[in-house]
């Protein structure tokens, strides 16, 4: 049985007398025009609907919150008007939040969906579709030292010449969390993710059915200074083009692959690699040099329906660098996304409110399944009935709700929301 302890701090609406909440349509009709009234630390709650605009945060460390839960009920729509939906190019940083929405119809040169310029904002919780670009980053284009957090995005059916999905250009250092790049397409190279001259840091996503015309269905990895790809924990499945399906690198670059699934790529799955490049401890369709690496069929739960954890006897199970960190239930590290979960687990915890006093009746729910409730001391505690991943969220009413996706097992962690709640594990 192994335990996971996690204390979660509430706090209550009116707390920080200082931020303002503006609310969209309430108090402003369209999300720019509350952007423009907002100042640092204040937050734009923004109502499920559509919303027919672009928008700018012109510099503000703001957070443009709409349903971080459900993205697809809150819709910006770019009007394809010849802009990006989203820009952040006034050296907005991580206090800069936009999460919760869906960015679509976007249609410009760069970042169809999300232009990123010199800035580090926090993507979290978008989908991000259908937007076009006539040169590089359809969905996303990030550039000039921009450092974004992507965490927990779906990037899908963008377009672009270059870079379908994502496009990390020119010294950029870009961080990419839980997410989905799947069906995106570049009539030239990339179609999910390109990386030129910056350095790349993918964790926990998949890669899937993205096509290119030329190289890198998947990923290609270029520029004349170099560029870094670390792909961790990751899949690269059934992406198209002519060569290096899942990734291309034009000899400038420099890639890690550990504990990934590389399979169903139409053509080789890498193109252009070197002796500096290292694939390790993943499962690779035909075989590839670099120590640990298998090839067998990884068997996951249905495939067909995108459900890529592992069944039991999948030959992923353990098969992992034994050098990175152990899986939630203690064992060695799979390859893959989702670690299989050997063994029962019970997740137990306090809620408390700003002044530290115990709260009643507070409700802990999973994404998946299953909810507790806050005893007379905040106790509570429950046994998931699905494996990691999961976030587990505290509420109440007139609370800030407390949220977090780092459970970690043995290990003590601290996080900081948009909202200013504190979560302890």
């Amino acid at each position: 049985m192994k335990y996971a302890s996690i204390t979660l701090l509430l706090f209550l609406l009116t707390t920080n007398l200082f931020a303002e909440v503006i609310n969209i349509p309430d108090d402003f009709e369209t999300i720019q025009a509350g952007i423009n009234e907002a100042e640092d630390g204040d937050t734009v709650l923004v109502s499920p609907g559509e919303y027919v605009e672009n928008i700018n945060f012109d510099g503000k460390a703001i957070a443009v919150i709409g349903n971080p839960d459900d993205p697809g009920e809150v819709v910006i729509d770019g009007d394809a008007n010849g802009s990006s939906v989203v820009v952040f190019r006034n050296e907005e940083d991580e206090n800069s939040t936009l999460s919760g929405f869906t960015i679509r119809n976007g249609d410009t040169d760069y970042g169809g969906g999300i232009y990123c310029n010199g800035a580090a904002p926090q993507l979290l919780n978008l989908i991000i579709v259908r937007n076009e670009a006539s040169h590089n980053g359809g969905g996303v284009y990030c550039t000039r030292n921009s450092e974004p957090i992507i965490r927990e995005c779906i990037i899908q059916n963008n377009n672009a010449t270059e870079g379908g999905g994502l496009s990390c250009y020119s010294g950029c250092n870009v961080s990419v969390f839980y997410s989905i790049i799947s069906d995106n397409s570049a009539s030239d190279d990339a179609g999910g993710i390109q990386d030129s001259g910056s350095d790349l840091s993918v964790y926990n996503s998949s890669v899937i059915n993205n096509e290119a015309g030329d190289v890198g269905g998947a990923i290609t990895c270029t520029g004349f200074f170099g560029s870094l790809l670390h792909l961790e924990n990751c899949l690269v499945l059934d992406n198209i083009s002519e060569n290096g399906a899942a990734i291309y690198n034009n000899g400038s670059g420099e890639i890690y692959v550990v504990n990934s699934i590389v399979r169903g790529n139409q053509t080789d799955d890498f193109e252009g690699l070197s002796d500096r490049d290292s694939v390790l401890y993943s499962n690779v369709e035909g075989g590839f040099r670099g120590e640990g690496n298998i090839d067998e069929d990884p068997r996951f739960v249905d495939p067909e329906n995108g459900d890529y954890h592992l069944l039991e006897d999948s030959p992923c199970i353990d098969a992992g660098d034994p050098n990175s960190s152990v899986d939630p239930d203690g064992t060695r590290a799979d390859i893959g996304i989702y670690p299989f979960f050997q063994g029962s687990l019970v997740v137990e915890g306090y809620v408390f409110d700003a002044e530290d006093e115990p709260l009643i009746g507070a409700v802990i729910s999973t994404s998946y399944d299953g909810t507790a409730m806050s005893d007379s001391i905040g106790f509570y505690q429950f046994s998931p009935a699905r494996p990691f991943p999961f976030t587990v969220t505290a509420s109440r009413e007139n609370f800030i709700d407390s949220t977090t996706n780092e459970i970690q097992l043995e290990f003590m962690i601290l996080l900081r929301s948009y909202s200013g709640c504190f979560i302890h594990g």
